[in-house]
């Protein structure tokens, strides 16, 4: 693992960062696609998500039943943050792999159990201003070397290695601009954690990649799907 997570941290901080830089047009027609294997429902769903415009939040989330389940997605921080972030007008798309389902009644929420490969996944993420995901999960170590704007909601599994390695520390290094609200999640307050989210997404509108500050790094690995 310190191997692993070593190597990981080194490419982060390298800017070689996972990226799928699909156009709305491009994105939509790999969603519609009949091979995508989503139902009509979730196609419908995702779809609305990604035709918006203005801020959007994706949150990944995960509940296996016998797998890791310390691991699992924690089902008051998530409903309490899509609550306060729905509250203010900002949509947010639960997607997850199996999903934990929240029970959130509000217009602009959506949420989508699904199979669909990494680099759709990573699409619909870029596509969003910003991703919430647990720490602890596996599939955090796939998306945190993602060029996508991350959303810190709890500490990284990695940081109990001795030495201690925090992969989110490798994107500050990059030049990334994720948005940590831990502090207001240790304390329930949601809607402060939300208000954060909004301001610093605003503030930091422009396409969470490192182009401008970093232009010496080596060129983003680009992933498309292809027909």
């Amino acid at each position: 693992f310190q191997r692993s997570f070593s190597y990981l941290y080194s490419m982060i901080s390298d800017g070689k960062l996972y990226s799928n830089r699909m156009t709305h047009d491009k994105l939509a027609e790999a969603i519609s696609s009949p091979d995508v294997g989503l139902s009509p429902e979730a196609k419908d769903a995702i779809l609305g998500f990604v035709s918006s415009n203005g801020l959007k939040i994706v949150m990944r989330t995960r509940n296996f039943a016998t797998k890791a389940k310390v691991h699992n997605s924690q089902p008051e921080m998530f409903c309490g943050l899509a609550e306060a972030l729905l509250s203010k007008g900002v949509p947010v798309l639960n997607l997850g792999c199996p999903l934990l389902k929240l029970d959130v009644q509000r217009p602009g929420y959506c949420e989508v159990d699904h199979n669909m490969s990494f680099e759709l996944e990573l699409a619909l993420c870029e596509n969003a201003s910003a991703v919430a995901m647990t720490g602890g999960a596996g599939l955090f170590t796939a998306f945190v070397a993602g060029d996508i704007r991350i959303i810190q909601i709890d500490d990284e599994w990695s940081e109990l290695l001795d030495p201690s390695i925090r992969l989110m520390e490798a994107r500050e290094s990059a030049g990334l601009k994720d948005i940590d609200v831990r502090a207001c999640l240790e304390t329930s307050d949601f809607n402060s954690a939300a208000d954060l989210i909004i301001q610093m997404a605003i503030t930091l509108r422009t396409p969470a990649s490192l182009h401008s500050e970093n232009t010496q790094l080596p060129k983003i690995f680009s992933l498309e799907i292809e027909k």
